[in-house]
């Protein structure tokens, strides 16, 4: 492994974690994952956190029909995670159902870099806002960093999803994480 990718090894590793502590802090203690490769770091954030419930669901289409589940019955947000790729599209008809049901729910897809967007590699597609108005609000997270403004930026980034999920019209929330493999 040469230095790059240390330290591409090390910022991912912290962005999980950082992501894991900063939901905890809000009010998070589940999380519902379909794993994959990219979404590595946030899985082993949450994994590694002692006070987060984690559940793996192989099927993206039935860990989002979970997680709304959960989140309605508890009238507060858990957290639906996947890989890039075609992967959160299988969301679409839970977050809907969440939408229209004012249901609150944070979905995180993790995401190919900027400059591996729309260069025919396969299993991509288009993730910024995919979702449309089918969620109150999206967010692209910037490429991890353990620089404080960086990690300061995703702290306020998530403070203001989770707020958007309980807002005055509860609902879901997607957060898109860009991750260079390390």
């Amino acid at each position: 492994m040469n230095q790059d990718s240390v330290s591409i090894a090390k910022s991912n590793q912290a962005w999980g974690q950082i992501v894991a502590e900063t939901l905890h802090e809000l009010g998070i203690s589940t999380v519902f994952f379909s794993p994959g490769s990219r979404s590595t770091p946030l899985v082993l954030g949450f994994e590694r956190h002692s006070e987060i419930e984690c559940f793996p669901v192989l099927d993206e289409r039935s860990a989002a029909f979970i997680a709304l589940g959960y989140s309605k019955r508890k009238q507060v947000p858990s957290v639906l995670l996947c890989t890039s790729g075609s992967a959160p599209t299988h969301w679409l008809p839970a977050l809907t159902e969440a939408n229209q049901n004012s249901i609150p729910l944070l979905v995180l897809s993790a995401d190919r870099p900027p400059e591996l967007r729309d260069c025919g590699a396969g299993q991509t597609i288009n993730q910024i806002k995919v979702f449309g108005s089918f969620v109150r609000s999206f967010h692209e997270v910037p490429l991890p960093s353990i620089k404080p403004k960086s990690i300061n930026d995703l702290r306020t980034t998530l403070v203001l999803a989770y707020t958007n999920s309980l807002g005055l019209n509860p609902g879901p929330v997607h957060l898109n994480f860009p991750f260079h493999e390390p």
